[in-house]
C-alpha cells in the first residue's frame, strides 16, 4: 500500500507515540558550556508495545545521513530498518542524505517519520518543528559525550587560542561537536568563523576531519570524543599522532 501526502503527519504520530528502540537520535542535546554547569536529564517515554492497524500494511520511511558511501550506509542501517519493520508490521523504507541539513529538510518537509539524526540537527528541528526523542545512542551504557579540539602531537600548538590565524576542519554547520562547540569558543573570544581562521573546510565527517588534521591538511578541528576514540581503535597513527587541546563539558 503506497501512503499519500495527507497520510505523513498520521504517520509521524504513529512513530513518535511508540517508543521502538534505538531509533538513534546522536547522543543529545547541547547544553550549555559553563564548565560548572550539570548535564541535562531527558526523560524518555515508557516504551509501549508496537504494531497496530495504523501501521500495518504502511510504509514508513527511516533517514540516515553519513560521510561513508550510500552502499556502507546502507549496510549499516538494513538491519535496523529490517527489524523495526519485522515490529510494525510494516515496510520501513532507509533514504539517504549527505548532509546533517538535508536530513533535516526531509523531516520538515514531513517526507520521512523517523530518523537518527545529529545533536546539532535536533536542536534545530526541535526549535522549528518540536520533535522528540525516541532514544539515545549509547557508548558501553553511557549517552554522554564531549567535543574535542584535536592537532598533531608534534605540533606547537597546545591550546585553541594557538589556532587564532591558522587552518582548521569544521564537521557540519549542523554538528554539536563539529560546529556548535568551536563556535561558542570563538565568540568567547569576540570572534567568529570568517575572522579566527586564515582558513577553514567543512569535512562533511568526523573522522574526514580526523584524516585532514593527521595529513596535515589543516592545523586543528573539532570533533566528537566518541568519533576519536573510535578512530583511534581502527587506525593506531590516530591514537599515537593527535593530541587533544581542548575539550568541552559533557553533552
Amino acid at each position: 500500500m503506497k501512503k499519500g501526502p495527507s497520510e505523513a503527519p498520521n504517520i509521524l504520530k504513529v512513530v513518535s507515540k511508540i517508543g521502538i528502540m534505538l531509533v538513534c537520535l546522536s547522543l543529545i542535546v547541547a547544553l550549555g558550556c559553563g564548565e560548572k554547569e550539570e548535564p541535562t536529564k531527558i526523560k524518555l517515554k515508557e516504551k509501549i508495545s508496537v504494531g497496530s492497524e495504523k501501521t500495518i500494511g504502511k510504509v514508513l520511511n527511516f533517514g540516515a545521513s553519513g560521510s561513508g558511501s550510500p552502499r556502507k550506509i546502507f549496510a549499516q542501517y538494513s538491519p535496523f530498518t529490517e527489524y523495526i519493520g519485522k515490529k510494525l508490521g510494516c515496510r520501513v523504507k532507509l533514504v539517504q542524505r549527505r548532509t546533517y541539513k538535508e536530513l533535516n529538510e526531509l523531516f520538515k518537509k514531513k517526507e520521512i517519520a523517523f530518523g537518527r539524526i545529529a545533536t546539532g540537527g535536533y536542536i534545530r528541528l526541535k526549535k522549528e518543528i518540536g520533535i522528540e526523542i525516541l532514544a539515545l545512542v549509547t557508548k558501553r551504557g553511557d549517552p554522554h559525550y564531549k567535543a574535542v579540539i584535536i592537532a598533531l602531537k608534534d605540533s606547537p600548538i597546545t591550546s585553541f587560542d594557538q589556532l587564532r590565524g591558522k587552518t582548521f576542519a569544521f564537521v557540519d554547520r549542523f554538528s554539536n561537536s563539529g560546529f556548535n562547540y568551536p563556535s561558542y569558543l570563538m565568540v568567547q573570544k569576540g570572534s567568529n568563523i570568517d575572522t579566527f581562521f586564515s582558513r577553514y573546510i567543512f569535512s562533511g565527517g568526523h573522522d574526514k576531519s580526523i584524516m585532514a588534521v593527521l595529513n596535515k591538511d589543516v592545523d586543528g578541528a573539532s570533533v566528537s570524543s566518541t568519533s576519536l576514540l573510535r578512530a583511534g581503535t581502527k587506525n593506531p597513527e590516530v591514537k599515537s599522532k593527535i593530541k587533544v587541546i581542548r575539550e568541552s563539558p559533557l553533552f
